[in-house]
């Protein structure tokens, strides 16, 4: 971390929710949304591998789901497990429930992908990338029936995640014939 996110992460501790992010960005002139995006992205990323290293939990050698259908199938229920309780949560207007269960949903997420070994800031990119090119529905989509919906446009192009997969094993076979 280099100095000015050292500063960035400081001033994220000792002011959150209590100081707006803008507040900061003034006083450094050349922070961007990137940058802060950036700072909290390797700290979530960073919280998951300490719980999991924490704990004992390794990452699978090879990318990919692993081959222990009792961790996959736990993984699997435990992220369903939350989802329920965010579905309860909802329907109880119980918004500091409803927040519970959608940090556990991501928190879940990302260590499952963690301990499956997947290129997840890869995959994010690639998504984002492919997500910024959707459009707002003008009226109910057809899909899914609300004008909430974000849509594919005519010309559309789905984000190529086998691609990144296979590059990340490759990169990991690799390494491992080097070692």
């Amino acid at each position: 971390m280099n100095k000015k996110d050292k500063e960035l992460k400081k001033f994220i501790d000792e002011n959150t929710l209590s100081t707006p992010l803008s507040e900061y960005e003034r006083s450094q002139k050349n922070m961007t949304h990137e940058d802060i995006f950036k700072i909290m992205h390797e700290d979530l990323l960073g919280d998951i591998n300490r719980f999991h290293n924490k704990f004992g939990f390794k990452k699978n050698e090879k990318v990919g789901i692993p081959d222990n259908n009792e961790l996959v199938n736990f993984r699997t229920s435990f992220l369903m497990e939350e989802l329920a309780e965010y579905t309860q949560a909802i329907t109880k207007k119980d918004d500091a429930a409803a927040l519970d269960a959608l940090v556990d949903i991501v928190y879940i997420a990302l260590g499952t992908a963690w301990l499956f070994n997947l290129p997840f800031e890869k995959a994010w990119k690639e998504v984002q990338t492919a997500n910024m090119k959707k459009i707002r529905a003008k009226s109910k989509s057809k899909k899914r029936g609300t004008s909430f919906d974000v849509i594919k446009p005519k010309g559309w192009k789905a984000p190529n995640i086998d691609q990144i997969v296979e590059e990340e094993k490759e990169k990991n076979e690799d390494f491992s014939n080097r070692v």
